[in-house]
């Protein structure tokens, strides 16, 4: 405030009030901490507490250091739970009220996947009806322990992956198990369920039978005549065939045993217990000949006669069987 004053040369004086107003409109200046990512710990905490020492490049045309007010305001942007981002806007103000403010930004990432335990492998075995239970249960396994430091509630899943060991009955499921937290972070594991078809097949071989050669010495010993496995059954696969093996003796010519072992396997390699048909075959057709015809001979003037076949008696020369060869007719 300004008084002032004028005087005459009498004494007399007048007087007057200026008033002057001086304004600090010059804002403080500083440079605001850097942007920074930090990650969260596997507790899910982190320390985001500001500290003023960050601050650099303080310039104020008036007010000390000591005068200036620091402060700060944090508005969070969450994207999920762990991670997030803090825009800190700081502001400095003078004594004056000048006040100038510098946003620094502060990114919180969570960087660490959740946990859980795989269930173990296991071999689970087909039923008679070719079924199994391949869904997480007591007996399979599923996960129980997720765990995350940041996230609750969650879920592992898994995706399978069949490869078939054998065309029909044993498998191998590949089962992947998956565990994303909130934000992203994802674990897997793996488990092998093996899935085994062990049950037999089950047959009944053809009976026992008795075949007769013909006038050729021919049998039909194929499965039309002697009989076919017509009852292939089997918990799995549905395209059996019984096979056989053949093992001949021969009595003679003509006639033999055939010992057939029959035998039934399924697509993944379970036997069933061979079974042994015997087929006999019998040559009952008697060879055929022609007997030399009767003769009247006379002895010579020693009394002798040759009366043997090829003395002129006659011999048997159309010996004829369905079988035999070389054979010769005999006499006594």
């Amino acid at each position: 405030t300004r008084t002032w004053t004028l005087s005459d040369a009498c004494g007399n004086s007048s007087t007057g009030v200026q008033t002057i107003t001086i304004l600090d409109t010059i804002s403080p200046d500083f440079t605001a901490p850097a942007d920074e990512t930090v990650y969260g710990t596997i507790d899910c905490t982190i320390d985001t507490i500001a500290d003023i020492n960050e601050i650099t490049g303080i310039v104020n045309n008036c007010s000390t250091l000591a005068d200036l007010e620091i402060t700060y305001v944090d508005n969070i942007t969450s994207n999920c739970t762990g991670t997030f981002e803090i825009s800190r806007t700081w502001t400095i103000t003078d004594e004056a009220g000048n006040a100038t403010s510098r946003v620094q930004t502060i990114s919180v990432v969570d960087t660490i996947s959740p946990i859980f335990t795989t269930p173990a492998d296991i071999t689970l075995y087909l039923d008679a009806t070719c079924a199994v239970s391949t869904d997480t249960s007591v007996l399979i396994g599923t996960v129980r322990d997720e765990s995350d430091g940041c996230s609750t509630g969650l879920d592992a899943t898994y995706v399978d992956v069949r490869t078939d060991d054998c065309s029909e009955g044993s498998y191998t499921i590949t089962r992947t198990w998956t565990l994303t937290d909130d934000c992203g972070n994802s674990t897997s594991g793996v488990q092998t369920i093996t899935v085994l078809d062990t049950i037999n097949p089950t047959f009944t071989a053809p009976a026992d039978i008795t075949l007769y050669a013909d006038a050729s010495c021919l049998a039909d010993v194929t499965v039309g005549s002697t009989g076919d496995v017509l009852d292939e059954s089997d918990n799995c696969t549905t395209t059996l065939n019984a096979t056989y093996v053949d093992v001949l003796t021969n009595n003679c010519t003509g006639s033999y045993v055939i010992e057939r072992t029959w035998s039934l396997v399924d697509a993944c390699g379970n036997a069933a217990a061979d079974q042994l048909q015997t087929i006999t075959v019998l040559d009952t057709i008697s060879p055929s000949f022609t007997t030399p015809s009767d003769i009247t001979l006379y002895v010579d003037a020693s009394c002798t006669v040759d009366s043997s076949p090829s003395g002129g008696s006659g011999d048997v020369t159309d010996e004829l069987d369905n079988c035999s060869t070389g054979i010769n007719a005999t006499y006594s």
